[in-house]
């Protein structure tokens, strides 16, 4: 009896230590190797969706930001270059305009804004210009010297920067003609301004960042705009032409 179950317990052993090699057998290799294929797919479709998400974020950042620096920068030029004077060389025959409007650049005289200081009428220069290694968009003031007879070279003075990564700066003037009253539809748009003895009516800026793209274009109405110019009077506020007051 004895012998028998000694058989029998080999005879469970052996069947069992069987059952246990087969239950931790390992994975072959083209299971391995399916596995890593597997693997290496959901990392690429992982990190292309990563990719994805970050670029779509990058582009919505860069949007806003471009949005938010062409938005600001025209609220401030429409008001800034709507308040151009149209002050008059005092010692000059004819009394030319202190006004200088070029396709690149446009020089004007205007009263100082509350954004930037307080009181006084100053030298404007509006241009692209390479500063600090960068290409931008700047406004720059020069106090007026009443010796000069000539619009001065505003590039020497204090610079406010508008906005960064500007590639272009492209400027143009309507012209409302010699007699607007009676001849509405005689203007036109030249790209610099040569006469001396009036105002442009419209300033069209356009502006084109570095990359290519361009900014909506913005189109600003000067306040003063007879055509024959004014001497301005500060102390009422008014133009005066031709010896009479017409208010604005």
């Amino acid at each position: 009896m004895k012998a028998v179950n000694d058989h029998t317990a080999v005879r469970f052993f052996t069947r069992s230590g069987s059952g246990s090699a087969q239950h931790l057998r390992g994975f072959t290799l083209i299971e391995v190797l399916a596995a890593m294929i597997l693997f290496a797919l959901l990392a690429t479709i992982l990190l292309g969706t990563v990719r994805n998400a970050e670029q779509s974020t990058t582009a919505t950042t860069t949007s806003n930001e471009r949005s938010e620096q062409y938005t600001r920068t025209h609220a401030f030029l429409s008001e800034h270059i709507a308040n151009t004077l149209p002050l008059r060389w005092r010692r000059e025959l004819n009394q030319p305009l202190k006004f200088n409007g070029r396709s690149d650049s446009i020089t004007y005289l205007a009263p100082v804004t509350s954004y930037i200081a307080e009181g006084g009428v100053l030298w404007w220069q509006l241009s692209v210009r390479d500063l600090a290694q960068k290409r931008q968009l700047v406004l720059q003031r020069l106090p007026q010297d009443p010796e000069t007879k000539d619009v001065p070279d505003v590039k020497s003075g204090e610079a406010i920067v508008l906005a960064d990564r500007i590639d272009t700066l492209a400027l143009s003037y309507f012209d409302p003609g010699d007699d607007p009253v009676l001849q509405p539809d005689g203007g036109n748009w030249v790209e610099s301004w040569d006469e001396i003895s009036r105002m442009p009516s419209l300033v069209k800026i356009r502006v084109t960042e570095t990359g290519g793209y361009r900014w909506p274009d913005l189109v600003v109405p000067l306040k003063i705009t007879q055509a024959v110019g004014c001497n301005f009077d500060f102390s009422k506020q008014r133009c005066q032409i031709d010896g009479s007051v017409r208010r604005q």
